[in-house]
């Protein structure tokens, strides 16, 4: 028993230390305000929710809005600069029409595997 446990230790330090490695952390971007203005900051986290986390912590409550990630293409493109309001809109608008066309594309696929099974289960009691 005990070498099992020192087995399943070791696979678990394996995994954690994996994840820690692969797993990248991402930029946010946020509006919080410090004495009454509003400015803009930046945050490296692994998940939305961490991130406004920590940005609570250090900004205090009621001072934080607007925690959005950061896209890769920005970067590139604009060299760091942030979206405004309108440009988030237009950028969420643009990933769900890519969402959508995806969704399509994968129910197309699988009612095109319906119905060639379909056909396999005609064929099949045709034969026999």
């Amino acid at each position: 028993m005990p070498e099992t446990h020192g087995l399943f230790l070791w696979l678990i330090n394996t995994f954690m230390k994996i994840a820690e490695v692969t797993n990248t952390l991402k930029t946010y971007i946020a509006t919080v305000r410090v004495n009454g203005a509003a400015h803009k900051t930046s945050i490296k986290a692994d998940s939305s929710n961490a991130a406004r986390l920590l940005l609570l912590r250090l900004y205090g409550q009621g001072n934080v809005s607007g925690v959005v990630v950061a896209s890769d293409d920005l970067h590139e493109a604009g060299a760091g600069q942030s979206l405004d309001a309108g440009q988030q809109q237009v950028k969420a608008l643009a990933d769900q029409a890519r969402r959508l066309a995806q969704q399509k594309r994968q129910l197309q696929a699988r009612q095109g595997m319906a119905r060639a099974q379909e056909r396999l289960r005609q064929a099949s009691k045709q034969a026999n």
